[in-house]
């Protein structure tokens, strides 16, 4: 069983906006800090990137044994705008990235460790990202590869009973009662 975090967005230009008044309201120097460190290494402007690329929905999702201290046990996403020119413009960022193949996704590594608290503020604080999937127009992220293996396991599992006949007559015998 899954816990979720969940931040949907109807305007993420605005979110963003809002986003960035309130950390010099509140003189988040933490996240300024990543902000500038970001820049210095990869000569990314991460706001340019998220104001391009953010979709309309952020998550984090918690397994039962999840450890913030470990870095375990969780996963965040991202819907993303132009997927494959996010990843290229990520890819461009690292000289030498790690890929796992597993099922037919590519597990990478991810440059921007606090990805998920530059999108989207205080509530992904904790949250580290050291590898990365993209899954449609997702960009899941976790700090552990066993996390996304797990949630790629789940996803596939997901999909394959969607696609079973009997799945399918009851979604559409439930439709017809209503």
């Amino acid at each position: 069983t899954w816990a979720f975090q969940n931040l949907v967005l109807s305007d993420p230009l605005l979110f963003r906006s809002d986003l960035l008044k309130q950390v010099q309201l509140n003189q988040d120097f933490y996240y300024l800090a990543e902000l500038k460190l970001m820049s210095k290494k990869y000569g990314l402007n991460v706001n340019q990137l998220l104001d391009i690329h953010l979709g309309t929905e952020l998550i984090a999702a918690y397994y039962p044994n999840y450890s913030v201290l470990k870095h375990t046990g969780y996963i965040s996403m991202i819907v993303v705008q132009q997927a494959e020119e996010f990843e290229k413009k990520i890819q461009n960022l690292q000289k030498n990235f790690k890929e796992i193949k597993y099922k037919e996704y590519s597990i990478k590594t991810f440059p921007i460790r606090k990805m998920m608290y530059l999108c989207g503020g205080e509530p992904f604080k904790e949250l580290d990202s050291k590898f990365y999937v993209f899954i449609e127009d997702r960009l899941i992220l976790s700090s552990d590869v066993s996390d996304l293996k797990r949630y790629i396991d789940d996803y596939t599992s997901d999909q394959l009973f969607k696609n079973k006949e009997s799945f399918q007559n009851y979604i559409s015998r439930l439709n017809d009662q209503y």
